[in-house]
């Protein structure tokens, strides 16, 4: 007598390979796909052993971005109507720098913003000259020089979806939860 499981997928009918899930090895592929949630075995994010917090890196400070808020092309541009590609640090919420990536951070998931590939290193460069010049960054004008400040998120996030040919249709905007 055979002691073995069957898959928790209706009419699959293979052994069990996955135990926790009780899955399949095809059916557990293909989960993310059709939107099943797998549990998560053992503790995770500041219940885990090797939890950094503060002192995580800038490829750990976008791991938790996008298990938050997903990838960034999931959304569009915050400055412009363009699909997003990737996760840009606020300015204001740089609070250390990671020498190994060259790249100031946020360990908080909330001081990204989603921008396409042009907005992000427009960005990117005003900051690190604004950065370099300890903020004293000028533009001069008519009326004496004028400081630069960096761009701040003007409107709230907003979910990307592909364009209709015929109907144009407003974008759910995504809340801003600070």
């Amino acid at each position: 007598m055979s002691t073995a499981r069957i898959c928790a997928t209706p009419a699959c009918g293979r052994p069990v390979v996955y135990p926790v899930p009780g899955l399949c090895r095809p059916c557990y592929l293909h989960a993310p796909h059709v939107g099943l949630i797998l549990p998560t075995v053992g503790p995770s994010g500041a219940d885990h052993g090797a939890w950094k917090g503060e002192a995580v890196g800038y490829v750990g400070a976008h791991d938790r971005v996008v298990r938050l808020h997903g990838t960034a092309r999931l959304y569009q541009c915050t400055t412009c109507p363009e699909r997003a590609s990737d996760w840009s640090l606020r300015p204001q919420w740089a609070t250390r720098f990671d020498a190994k990536a060259g790249m100031w951070l946020s360990p908080d998931p909330e001081g990204y913003t989603p921008q396409c590939k042009a907005c992000n290193n427009a960005r990117r460069a005003l900051d690190q000259q604004y950065q370099a010049h300890a903020g004293a960054l000028y533009v001069d004008t008519p009326g004496g020089p004028v400081p630069v400040v960096a761009p701040t998120l003007a409107r709230r996030l907003v979910r990307w979806t592909e364009a209709a040919p015929t109907v144009a249709e407003t974008l759910p905007l995504w809340e801003d939860p600070r």
